[in-house]
C-alpha cells in the first residue's frame, strides 16, 4: 500500500473526531453605548447558543433591549465583565404610566441560566395582580441569580424586586435586595421553594405584610441578614402557610405593628430559626417574632434580644413558638412571657445578657465571655452556639476590644454591597 493511501483512514479519524468535539462558549461583549458583538442585550441572547456569554461592559444600560430581559428557555450566562455590580447597571426606568422590569423567566429556565454582577433598578410592575418589579420568574422557571444588587424596585401588588410564581424555584446567592417596595413582600414575594444563600435584605418596605420577604411555600434561607426593613405585619419576614428554614440569619432594627422580625399568621406557618440572631427588631406585638399559628414556628439555638418595642415572643390566641437551647434577654416588653412563659429555664432555654461586641453600633457578634458560645458538658446554659456570630470581640476589660474586627462589620460591608 501506497504511504499516502495509507493516511487515509487516519485523516478520516480525526476529520470525525473534529467534528463531534464539543464547541467552545461563545462570549458576546456588549457596550452601553450600543457597541460591541450586538447591540443590546436582548439581542445578544438572541444570537446566543446554549453555554454562551453575554458579558456586560461596566456603565448603564437603557431603554429598549436592554430591559424586559427574556431569556426564551437559554441555557446562557448575562455577566458584567468587572464582576462588580455597583458600576454595571441595568435602569430599567419604569413608572405606573410606563412600566418595565429587569428580567422576565418564564420559559422554563434552570440554574443553568444565569444572571450575574449586575445592578437592577428602577423597574415598576403595575396592576392589581403585577408582581416582581425587578425580576420575575414564573412558569417552572428557576434561574440562578448571583452577586445582583436589586434596589429602588417596586410592584404595585407582590415583590418589589423579586417574585418567584408558583411552579418557580430560583437559587438566589449573594445578593443584596435593598429599598425595594410592595404591598406584599418588599423586597421578594415567592410561594414555591426557593432559596437564599448569603443575601442581604435592606431597608425594603411592605404596605402589608413581609418588609422584606413574604414565603408561601417552602424556602431555603441561610447566612442572609435583615436588617431595617418595614410593613404592618412582618418587618422582615410573613410566613404564609409555609414551611422555611432560617440558618445563621440575622434580623436586625425591622418593624412593624405585628412581629417586628418575624410574622406567623393563623395558617399553618412551620418556619426554622437555627442559630439566628434577633435583636434591636420593634413592634406593637412581637418585638421579635408574633405568632397566631399553632403549628410553629420551632426556634433552635436563637437569640432573640434588645427589642425596643414588645415582648421578645408573642402569640394570638392558640399560636404557639416553640424554642430550644435558645436566649430571650432585655427585650421591652418582657421576655419569657405570655405564650413562652412555661419554656423558661427547659430544653436548655435562658434569659442572659448575651454580650454583644457593640449593639448600639449594630456589632451583633460576641465577647468573649458570652453565656451564648459553647461551653463544656454542665457548664454553660446550653453548651452549644447560640445565635448566628460566635466570638467576635474580646472581653469587655480588653483596652482594644474596639480594634477588633466585628461580625456587624462584615454586615455593613453587605449593606454598602461590598460582599463579605
Amino acid at each position: 500500500m501506497h504511504e499516502r493511501d495509507a493516511l487515509v483512514p487516519l485523516v478520516a479519524s480525526l476529520a470525525s473526531l473534529l467534528l463531534t468535539a464539543p464547541s467552545h462558549a461563545a462570549t458576546w461583549v456588549i457596550h452601553p453605548d450600543g457597541t460591541g458583538d450586538a447591540p443590546t442585550i436582548q439581542a445578544g441572547i438572541d444570537a446566543a447558543v446554549d453555554t454562551d456569554i453575554i458579558e456586560l461592559v461596566d456603565g448603564t444600560f437603557l431603554g429598549p433591549g436592554n430591559r424586559d430581559i427574556d431569556f426564551g428557555g437559554k441555557a446562557v450566562t448575562v455577566r458584567s465583565q468587572s464582576g462588580d455590580a455597583t458600576v454595571c447597571i441595568i435602569d430599567c426606568q419604569g413608572t405606573p404610566a410606563d412600566p418595565h422590569r429587569g428580567f422576565h423567566f418564564h420559559s422554563g429556565e434552570t440554574d443553568a441560566s444565569v444572571v450575574e454582577g449586575l445592578t437592577i433598578r428602577g423597574g415598576f410592575a403595575p396592576g392589581v395582580d403585577a408582581s416582581g418589579g425587578g425580576i420575575l420568574c414564573e412558569a417552572s422557571s428557576s434561574p440562578l441569580i448571583r452577586a445582583c444588587v436589586l434596589t429602588e424596585n417596586e410592584a404595585a401588588n407582590a415583590g418589589g424586586g423579586l417574585k418567584c410564581a408558583t411552579g418557580a424555584s430560583p437559587r438566589i446567592e449573594t445578593c443584596t435586595l435593598s429599598g425595594n417596595t410592595a404591598i406584599v413582600g418588599g423586597a421578594a414575594d415567592c410561594t414555591d421553594p426557593v432559596t437564599f444563600i448569603d443575601c442581604q435584605f435592606l431597608d425594603n418596605m411592605a404596605g402589608q405584610v413581609g418588609g422584606a420577604l413574604r414565603i408561601e411555600g417552602g424556602a431555603t434561607v441561610s447566612g442572609s441578614t435583615f436588617a431595617g426593613n418595614q410593613a404592618a405585619y412582618g418587618g422582615a419576614l410573613d410566613c404564609l402557610g409555609s414551611t422555611p428554614t432560617f440558618d445563621f440569619c440575622v434580623f436586625f432594627e425591622n418593624s412593624a405593628e405585628f412581629g417586628g422580625a418575624i410574622f406567623c399568621p393563623h395558617v399553618a406557618c412551620q418556619t426554622t430559626l437555627t442559630s439566628c440572631t434577633l435583636a434591636g427588631n420593634s413592634a406593637t406585638y412581637g418585638g421579635g417574632i408574633y405568632s397566631m399559628s399553632a403549628a410553629g414556628p420551632v426556634v433552635r439555638q436563637t437569640i432573640v434580644a434588645f427589642s425596643t418595642s414588645g415582648a421578645g415572643v408573642e402569640c394570638f390566641m392558640e399560636g404557639a413558638v416553640s424554642l430550644q437551647c435558645s436566649d430571650v434577654f432585655g427585650n421591652a416588653g418582657g421576655d419569657w412571657v405570655g405564650c413562652i412563659a412555661s419554656q423558661a429555664k427547659i430544653n436548655q432555654n435562658f434569659s442572659a445578657d448575651p454580650l454583644f461586641c457593640d449593639l448600639a453600633g449594630g456589632d451583633l457578634g460576641l465577647f468573649s465571655n458570652s453565656p451564648c458560645l459553647p461551653s463544656p458538658p454542665g457548664e454553660g446554659p446550653c453548651e452549644l452556639l447560640v445565635g448566628a456570630f460566635g466570638e467576635e470581640c474580646s472581653s469587655p476589660s480588653s483596652a482594644d476590644a474596639t480594634q477588633e474586627i466585628s461580625s456587624w462589620g462584615r454586615v455593613k460591608l453587605r449593606y454598602r454591597g461590598e460582599g463579605r
